[in-house]
């Protein structure tokens, strides 16, 4: 896949992602062997995004992880692209900055 410019998820304010314009979400799970799982639905995406910029969310600098994420989410727009790394098992999405407890069902999501 190419992506043509990807964030360095700064923050817009208290949000991760400006909640516009974007037609497309992809996941990968499990180190990209599950995958990709492509949403398109304008609903979901906007939902997905929401739960993004509204979950609590941790700074990752005082964070150790014994393991890093296995997965990925990478959120498209024509000009702009944001991919973030994401704990398969607990759903929890990780930015250059935060650690944000998002709680995905990724398991349901690839059933």
């Amino acid at each position: 896949m190419i992506i043509a410019m990807v964030s360095r998820n700064k923050v817009f304010g208290d949000k991760i992602i400006k909640d516009e314009g974007y037609a497309k979400i992809t996941l990968y799970k499990n180190w990209d062997s599950d995958g990709p799982f492509v949403i398109t639905d304008k609903k979901v995406i906007k939902q997905f995004i929401q739960k993004i910029n509204s979950s609590p969310r941790e700074e990752l600098s005082k964070i150790n992880f014994e393991q890093g994420p296995d997965g990925r989410i990478i959120v498209e727009e024509k000009s702009k692209v944001h991919e973030f790394k994401v704990f398969s098992n607990s759903g929890n999405v990780v930015t250059n900055s935060y650690y944000i407890n998002t709680a995905f069902k990724l398991n349901q999501i690839f059933e």
